[in-house]
């Protein structure tokens, strides 16, 4: 790691590697020590974001929602995750089969002319 000094900033190459974003330099500030500067260029926060693994964009994700729609009930939550857990077994075991949403919405429409 290369450190240089240019007026009152440390400029401190890190790879790729070693922070999980697209950023390929983080100017750390002599004044702030320890803190990363705000990106608040729309553009370059969508791009990061979509340079990120997919386990990150899914927490990044979920981050977003909750700030948007508030903390998720955890009662709720857990009984969707069952039910998910419920399904994914009924299709293992055969109990229940997938179908295409085209066929799905045909049947729909000839119970609704009966």
């Amino acid at each position: 790691m290369v450190a240089t000094q240019q007026k009152h900033k440390t400029v401190i190459p890190i790879t790729k590697n070693l922070i999980s974003s697209s950023f390929h330099r983080l100017y750390l500030h002599s004044d702030k020590p320890n803190t990363f500067p705000m990106i608040t260029d729309i553009k370059e926060i969508e791009n990061s974001a979509l340079n990120l693994n997919k386990k990150d964009k899914a927490r990044l994700a979920d981050k977003l929602l909750q700030s948007i729609h508030g903390k998720i009930n955890p009662e709720i939550e857990q009984a969707w995750i069952d039910e998910v857990q419920k399904r994914k077994e009924s299709l293992k075991t055969g109990e229940a089969s997938l179908q295409s949403a085209t066929d799905v919405l045909k049947e729909a429409r000839n119970r609704l002319r009966k």
